[in-house]
């Protein structure tokens, strides 16, 4: 029809030459690839808190804590894969690499759960606990900022109008990765023990390096520009310092202009584009002040809540709910 854009049809129905083609593969294995991290990361959280209580005999209240430890852990680490991406490796050798490690940290978790290594020494279960889930947490923080911005990094220009469509799709694999592990997972435990619920993770971390992998030579890669992260701290160290120099300087020093706030006092060395950012970052930042105080409690569900659960009457007119799949 005339006038008719290609944003109104399904995404991709426009692409026609081979490099589209490509990229419309590529962002399969990387939707894939998501999906798979997310079963693995969310089924391993799904029993986590029991399998300390109950298969290495830690208290409910230390078993909270180091649960809550691991996942605060895993979501500073968005920062330190930003900025190795960005500054080092870029994104596709950031995402492809930590997919490695990750499987690595999951085998050490994994080997905690088999019991043989529990009797060989007391401390082997606690030393490949520890271990395993700090490099679970590396990995899936440092890969978590790297996916979503590669994939946004196949579209070429005049493919913006597929982006809504395309994330959408990408986020619904997000979940559904997310809620199958959460859901499985805990049916396995039951099944088949600790051994098993945690080997099946392994597995599809590495189908999600196999996979990511495999899509190479369909994605476009970016090499590595450089990131704002220090170039911000450096900023904001530079106004603190000024700001500090000023308070306590018994001279009072005037501003060349009164509009230019402690942020400017790097103008000598950055654009003042550059610290109008950084400035509206820091306001912006301020809205989320409030949201750790939310996620805190909010995880309890990962935690607390699956203890409470094992308290309750789980029957549903007659059908058992698995209690620790409760912290879905």
């Amino acid at each position: 029809m005339k006038g008719e854009h290609p944003q109104h049809g399904h995404p991709y129905q426009s692409i026609g030459n081979e490099e589209d083609k490509h990229s419309k593969h590529g962002v399969k294995f990387i939707m894939l690839t998501e999906l798979c991290e997310r079963f693995s990361f969310y089924g391993l959280r799904g029993v986590m808190p029991l399998y300390l209580n109950e298969f290495l005999g830690i208290n409910q209240t230390d078993s909270t804590a180091i649960v809550h430890g691991f996942i605060m852990f895993a979501y500073i680490c968005p920062l330190f894969g930003g900025y190795i991406a960005d500054s080092f490796l870029g994104k596709f050798h950031t995402i492809f690499y930590v997919s490695l490690i990750y499987c690595v940290g999951s085998a050490v978790l994994a080997s905690t759960s088999v019991p043989l290594f529990a009797k060989l020494s007391h401390l082997t279960p606690f030393w490949g606990l520890f271990l395993g889930l700090f490099i679970i947490g590396l990995a899936t923080g440092t890969m978590k900022p790297c996916v979503s911005a590669f994939l946004g990094d196949q579209f070429k220009p005049h493919q913006t109008h597929l982006i809504d469509s395309v994330f959408h799709i990408f986020y619904f694999m997000v979940s559904l990765g997310s809620v199958s592990g959460t859901l499985l997972i805990p049916v396995v435990r039951t099944k088949f023990g600790y051994s098993m619920a945690f080997a099946l993770p392994a597995v599809f971390l590495v189908l999600t390096a196999f996979i990511f992998r495999v899509g190479k030579r369909l994605y476009t890669i970016h090499p590595p520009k450089g990131s704002i992260l220090m170039a911000s701290l450096h900023i904001i160290a530079i106004g603190v310092s000024e700001k500090f120099k000023s308070v306590f300087s018994l001279k009072k020093k005037e501003k060349s202009d009164p509009s230019l706030t402690w942020h400017y006092a790097a103008l000598s060395k950055y654009p003042k584009e550059n610290i109008d950012d950084v400035k509206t970052t820091l306001q912006v930042l301020t809205i989320f002040l409030p949201f750790p105080l939310f996620w805190s409690l909010y995880s309890q569900y990962s935690s607390t809540w699956v203890f409470q659960a094992k308290l309750m009457n789980r029957n549903l007119h007659g059908y058992p709910f698995i209690y620790f799949s409760l912290s879905f």
